[in-house]
């Protein structure tokens, strides 16, 4: 199983005031985005400008013709805990005729997952990074160090 979400501290990302009428109040994260979007970017992907939604902030990860949503934000009542979270791309029709298209989506999946946790660990003001699955019922399962 590939964690797709990572959970950590830091207390570099602050609450925006152009957040507040974007974001539900209490939620924030633009500056996580905009961190985590120059970081991808100098891995050579390609990445949306940060977009909110009512519970955080979403960039588009673009990778080996695959497209990819990343949620950021921070923890629900929390002002320096962060949730990233990474939502696999679709398998498509003609991925599974030709086969290989769940192994090539996960193959994908982990590299960017491995991409984001390499930018946290190259940052010191990041810490208690913990990677985690969810079940069916969106609970927390496999808690670990690292995605995978």
């Amino acid at each position: 199983m590939i964690r797709t979400n990572v959970r950590f501290k830091s207390e570099v990302f602050e609450e925006q005031e152009h957040e507040a009428g974007h974001v539900n109040p209490g939620r924030f994260g633009s500056e996580l985005a905009i961190w985590l979007r120059d970081r991808l970017q100098e891995c050579e992907l390609m990445v949306s400008e940060p977009t909110p939604e009512d519970w955080g902030w979403v960039l588009i990860v673009r990778h080996t013709n695959r497209s990819f949503f990343l949620g950021c934000g921070n923890v629900d009542g929390e002002d320096h805990k962060w949730l990233v979270f990474v939502e696999p791309p679709p398998v498509g029709f003609f991925d599974r005729l030709w086969g290989g298209g769940d192994e090539a989506a996960e193959a994908v999946t982990l590299e960017v997952c491995r991409t984001i946790d390499a930018a946290l660990r190259s940052d010191s003001s990041i810490s208690d990074i913990e990677w985690f699955g969810t079940d069916d019922q969106g609970q927390e399962v496999e808690h670990a160090r690292h995605p995978d």
